[in-house]
């Protein structure tokens, strides 16, 4: 755990956020993912509980599992239909009023059996995203 961590930038050439590699930073609120990125290993922001939002870029080809399990302060996840695979249960975050944005007016068929198990009421489909 890192208190000390409050805001992350990562740059254009970074392409795989690490897995567990922000576990239980509780204090970190801000994260900002540039376009080329490319993978988000298994609970990279799990528990990560002062996370507000996230806006996931359309390099991402995949998400994988409890990636933002347990954020207990995330409201809103902006998430590209063009993103390959996302993990079961890798949006989980334990707030009743958050709500994920697809791009897509359906969840494409390669996202991972169980990724929506827990918030399929908090999903808006359709949602046009800005760049």
């Amino acid at each position: 755990m890192n208190d000390d961590l409050y805001k992350v930038i990562f740059g254009k050439n970074v392409l795989s956020i690490g897995e567990l590699v922000f576990f239980h930073c509780d204090n970190l609120k801000e994260v900002i993912m540039n376009e080329g990125l490319e993978y988000i290993k298994d609970d990279a922001f799990n528990q990560c509980k002062e996370l507000e939002s996230i806006k996931i870029p359309t390099t991402v080809k995949s998400i994988g599992e409890e990636v933002f399990y347990f954020c207990e302060k995330l409201k809103a996840i902006y998430l590209p239909g063009s993103v390959g695979y996302i993990g079961k249960r890798s949006i989980y975050p334990y707030n009743v009023s958050f709500t994920v944005y697809i791009d897509v007016e359906k969840a494409p068929d390669s996202w991972g059996y169980g990724w929506d198990t827990y918030i399929k009421d908090n999903i808006v489909y359709g949602y046009e995203m800005d760049n």
